[in-house]
């Protein structure tokens, strides 16, 4: 999500994809407490290995399982607002600036 903030200036009809992509994982968040590819993702572990499934969002599981460092997913949920709101304000910089020829 991080990187689509620059990409919408390198290649700016990249913009109104990147604002939909955060809106609708923010949504996913408020709505499923998650992506549903999480549970997906753990339907098909727990074919392959049932000890291997996890709970929660997967960005908190893999910062807690590689780096040790609890994260709430509210602060998930926050930080995407705030990619969202950056997204936005680009979004309508590119829109208002004067296109050249």
């Amino acid at each position: 999500m991080m990187a689509g903030i620059p990409l919408q200036f390198i290649y700016p009809p990249y913009a109104p994809i990147h604002l939909t992509i955060v809106t609708a994982t923010i949504i996913s968040q408020i709505l499923w407490l998650g992506c549903p590819l999480v549970a997906l993702e753990n339907a098909l572990r727990a074919k392959y290995d049932p000890r291997r499934t996890y709970t929660g969002s997967f960005v908190c599981h893999f910062l807690k399982k590689r780096f040790n460092i609890t994260v709430s997913p509210l602060v998930i949920v926050i930080q995407l607002v705030l990619v969202a709101g950056i997204s936005i304000v680009v979004l309508l910089t590119q829109s208002t600036t004067p296109q050249q020829s």
